[in-house]
C-alpha cells in the first residue's frame, strides 16, 4: 500500500533502483533462510534413517527453532525502525535506550 502511494512520485528509473537496492538487502535473509530450510531437512532425512521417534524429536525441534526466529526477527525489525526513526530525527536520548 505504501510503496503504490510512493510509486506515483517516482520516476521508473528511481523506482527501479529502488526495487535493485531492496533485492541486494534482501539477498543475505533469503540466503540465510534458504540454508536454514535445508538444514532442517538434511537433519530429518539422516536421522530418519535410525528411528522414527528420533526423525520426529529433530522435526519438532527445526519446527521450535523456526518459531523462535520469527519472534527474534520481529523484535529485531521493531527495533530497528524505532532507532532509525530516532536516528533521522537526530534524536539520540530515543536511540540510546532502545539499542
Amino acid at each position: 500500500m505504501v510503496y503504490s502511494l510512493l510509486k506515483s512520485y517516482l520516476n521508473a528509473e528511481e523506482t527501479n533502483e529502488i526495487r535493485k537496492s531492496l533485492l541486494v538487502m534482501a539477498l543475505p535473509a533469503i540466503g540465510e533462510n534458504v540454508l536454514q530450510m535445508h538444514l532442517g531437512i538434511s537433519d530429518t532425512a539422516f536421522l530418519g534413517h535410525y528411528d522414527w521417534r528420533i526423525m520426529t524429536a529433530v522435526g519438532t525441534a527445526n519446527q521450535v527453532v523456526l518459531v523462535f526466529q520469527a519472534v527474534v526477527v520481529a523484535i529485531s525489525t521493531g527495533s530497528m525502525v524505532l532507532i532509525s526513526n530516532g536516528y533521522g530525527a537526530d534524536n539520540r536520548h530515543r536511540v540510546d535506550p532502545i539499542a
